[in-house]
C-alpha cells in the first residue's frame, strides 16, 4: 500500500501536524495545500508505521472525554 497526492507529505510529527492545523488560512483560494498556486507531487511506498499526529482518527487519535466521578486509574484500567 501507499500514498500519492499532489498536496505534498502527510508524514510529519505530532507537533507539525498541530501546526498545520492552526496555521493562518491563506489569503489566496487554492486547491492545494497551504495555498500554494502549484502541485506538491509525493508519493510514499514505505513499510514503516504510520506517525501519531493530530491527524489520527478514532480510538488511534488518544481522546477521551471524562465524564463525572473519573479518576485517572478508572481512565487507565478501562483502556
Amino acid at each position: 500500500m501507499g500514498y500519492t497526492g499532489n498536496n505534498g507529505t502527510l508524514d510529519t510529527d505530532y507537533l507539525g501536524s498541530i501546526g498545520n492545523r492552526t496555521r493562518t488560512p491563506p489569503q489566496n483560494v487554492s486547491a492545494f495545500m497551504f495555498g500554494l498556486s502549484t502541485p506538491t507531487p509525493y508519493a510514499d511506498f514505505s513499510q514503516a508505521p504510520d506517525p501519531v499526529t493530530s491527524y489520527n482518527q478514532g480510538s488511534e487519535s488518544g481522546a477521551y472525554t471524562v465524564r463525572a466521578g473519573d479518576t485517572l486509574q478508572s481512565i487507565a484500567a478501562g483502556l
